[in-house]
């Protein structure tokens, strides 16, 4: 039986790879610096994410794919920090999840902001 000679890694990492040139998605880099920036099919941002030696450091955007914002916010040394803003995929406000983290902890809702629309 002649055939074409198998090649030894899986399936699974070709298909991985391919459907990730397909969507455009960015890889993160151990020591890479800069914005990462993922992508769907036809140009559609998900997320723009700046990085700083491979983890999240700096202003964060994200997007349902129906092109609403899913949320913004700032990471420090890759964990949340400071006042995040998280939205339903109809693009109502998702009080649980908004509101003012440290160190990656939600500590309260965004002073005002929550009072206004009745805190959960």
């Amino acid at each position: 039986m002649s055939g074409t000679p198998r090649s030894s890694t899986p399936l699974w990492l070709h298909a991985r790879a391919w459907l990730a040139a397909r969507l455009g998605r960015a890889r993160r880099t151990p020591e890479g610096a800069g914005e990462i920036v993922e992508v769907v099919f036809r140009g559609r941002v998900l997320s723009r994410v700046r990085h700083e030696g491979g983890t999240p450091h700096g202003p964060a955007l994200s997007w349902w794919p129906n092109g609403r914002k899913r949320s913004h916010g700032q990471h420090v040394r890759g964990v949340r920090d400071g006042d995040w803003f998280e939205f339903q995929p109809d693009g109502a406000l998702d009080r649980v999840r908004t509101g003012l983290y440290r160190e990656g902890v939600r500590i309260a809702g965004i002073r005002g902001f929550n009072e206004w629309l009745g805190s959960p």
